[in-house]
């Protein structure tokens, strides 16, 4: 990809190589002769990087590209020229572009973009690239979080339909790669299981077995998703139910500490004064005063 900014000239099995576009792309004003020693430099670097390494770690060598303000106007630029999104079928070096551009803090915004245009069109490959990319790169990169959310809600909305018509767009090996390289994707993506399976569940032991997981396993999951142990995260989300149905129903008492797994009002009541500091009468007689002075203001 990176020839086409030079001007170098490439057997045609180069066409796939983005740093070769940006050799030959048209380098206007001037120093045009040093630009045009970055881009072959660059080349010679991604180049390399492509033919013999495979550990994220060596991209560091392409940090020292990334603060030559110039030469990365020049990348976006490039990529902005092209007929269409690129990807990595067409440019085997697109990997190493947007980790050029991701440790850019002048000139990372076009990734965004660019990784919009991918969610759009469910490019697993290059959501992918994006996610070991940003797994390696966002530690101390907090600029690069838009980014990031456009790539964890991708894989988020995949997760909730991995299927279109008959196609599979995405398999459960290439959702847990991107949940393990993206730790926030990872903990929205298992607490939303957790809430539909265990839906009115409140039993710890038994939330596990609908999650179908080993109770033991589901414990040390839970912690670390949530910083909570299982029975905490329980009588959280219990609360949060108890507190829906007292502020925003008109079931009785009776029937909300049914609804919400209580024996009695009276484990209910008790439940309440621990957890939410009242009882459930006057926690729905305060919310329906607030109520009522908030119509009388309007």
């Amino acid at each position: 990809m990176l020839a086409v900014l030079c001007g170098i000239v490439y057997p045609p099995y180069w066409d796939w190589v983005f740093i070769h576009k940006l050799v030959n792309n048209d380098l206007d004003g001037a120093p045009e002769a040093e630009l045009e020693a970055s881009c072959k430099e660059l080349d010679e670097k991604v180049t390399w990087l492509l033919h013999n390494s495979r550990k994220m770690d060596n991209y560091l060598e392409l940090e020292p590209f990334s603060k030559d303000g110039r030469l990365c106007a020049h990348v976006c630029d490039t990529l902005k020229s092209l007929p269409e999104t690129p990807t990595l079928a067409a440019y085997k070096d697109y990997k190493a572009i947007i980790i050029l551009l991701g440790m850019s803090t002048t000139h990372y915004a076009i990734l965004d973009e660019l990784a919009e245009q991918h969610r759009k069109r469910d490019e697993i490959p290059e959501l992918t690239a994006y996610c070991d990319a940003l797994h390696w790169m966002r530690p101390g990169r907090q600029y690069l979080c838009n980014v990031y959310n456009t790539v964890c809600h991708a894989f988020h909305l995949l997760r909730r339909n991995p299927v279109r018509g008959n196609r599979l767009l995405v398999t459960e090996k290439e959702l847990r790669h991107a949940e393990r390289m993206l730790p926030e994707l990872g903990r929205q993506t298992f607490t939303e299981m957790v809430r539909l399976k265990g839906y009115m569940v409140y039993d710890a032991e038994k939330l596990a077995d609908k999650c179908g997981m080993e109770y033991g396993s589901f414990r040390r999951k839970v912690k670390k998703m949530t910083g909570y142990t299982a029975k905490e995260w329980v009588i959280k989300e219990r609360v949060k139910d108890v507190e829906h149905y007292l502020l925003n129903t008109n079931l009785t008492l009776t029937e909300v500490a049914f609804t919400t797994g209580f024996a009695s009002t009276s484990n209910l009541n008790d439940f309440c004064k621990a957890y939410l500091l009242d009882t459930p009468g006057e926690i729905r007689r305060k919310a329906q005063e607030t109520r009522k002075c908030t119509v009388t203001r309007t």
